[in-house]
């Protein structure tokens, strides 16, 4: 099914918290509330709404928790389940790439939101790409 962007409401966690509100990824920070703001008002005018990023459990697991009741069920969770290694290598290929001394302090594996998180093991893009679309179908049909 194609749904195209006019049906997706995408909010990218960096992008709100580091280059709107200029915040770090911390406990209580700005972003926390503005992301949940965001989700109420895609889930009220879009079909689908996609929040991505790298939202630890220990900051922002009560606000997607409150979006996923708020949703009423028809949440899809997925958690990219990379190795370190896979995740240094695709930082590396960013235009602006982390050390990987940074990495390293930022990583937290198996940071799972809860047991309906759908994980997306080590595969290809193509993979995980088509199995989100195959379950966003399903939820939706």
């Amino acid at each position: 099914m194609y749904y195209g962007t006019e049906n997706c409401f995408l909010i990218q966690q960096d992008v709100v918290r580091r280059d709107i509100l200029h915040t770090h990824d911390h406990a209580g920070n700005l972003a926390i509330k503005l992301i949940g703001k965001m989700i109420e008002f895609g889930l009220e005018y879009y079909p689908v709404t996609i929040v991505e990023g790298i939202l630890r459990k220990d900051v922002y697991s009560n606000m997607l928790h409150n979006a996923v009741i708020k949703n009423k069920g028809t949440s899809l969770i997925f958690y990219l389940d990379l190795s370190f290694e896979k995740t240094l290598f695709l930082n590396l290929h960013k235009a602006n790439p982390f050390s990987e001394k940074i990495l390293r302090q930022w990583w937290q594996e198996k940071d799972y939101l809860g047991r309906s998180d759908i994980c997306l093991r080590d595969a290809d893009f193509l993979t995980n790409f088509n199995q989100v679309l195959e379950k966003i179908d399903s939820q939706l049909s």
